[in-house]
């Protein structure tokens, strides 16, 4: 290419260089926007999500002990005709208190993993990102000279 162009039009260069203004403009917002979200989306796994299944971790702590104070009870119990009962409801809520507890344990521990995926990911998008960000607020495609009001 010799760089330089044919240009019939300067209606149309003026358009041209509007577009590329708006494109800048809406550019630097929309990085931005993307770069808020990335926050927003950090700040609920980090905070959120880790914060809740802890909270989790202790409700359902409380419901296995409960759940085993319940079985010993039942088990301290006899039956009119001397036998001990069988305490099956007992078992199963003490089983299922301890299920919903292991749940809440590998919750965390996925969400801690995601953490790290989530920051890796994030790490490999903001180096490109920043290069389109300067790119776009720099305005180097919006040539200094192309002063509009000489057109």
């Amino acid at each position: 290419m010799n760089g330089s162009a044919h240009v019939q039009s300067l209606d149309a260069l003026r358009e041209f260089r509007l577009a590329l203004i708006k494109f800048r403009e809406e550019g630097s917002q929309a990085m931005a926007a993307i770069e808020l979200e990335i926050q927003r989306a950090m700040d609920w796994l980090t905070h959120d999500r880790i914060k809740y299944w802890q909270h989790q971790i202790r409700l359902r702590e409380d419901q296995v002990n409960e759940a085993k104070m319940a079985l010993h009870r039942c088990k301290l119990r006899t039956n009119p005709d001397g036998t001990s009962p069988a305490c099956d409801d007992e078992k199963k809520l003490l089983a299922k208190a301890k299920y919903l507890l292991e749940e809440a344990y590998e919750k965390l521990e996925l969400t801690k993993k995601w953490i790290q995926v989530v920051t890796q990911e994030i790490s490999e998008y903001r180096g490109p990102a920043q290069q389109m960000t300067q790119l776009i607020e720099s305005g180097h495609f919006i040539s200094a000279r192309a002063d509009s009001s000489k057109w």
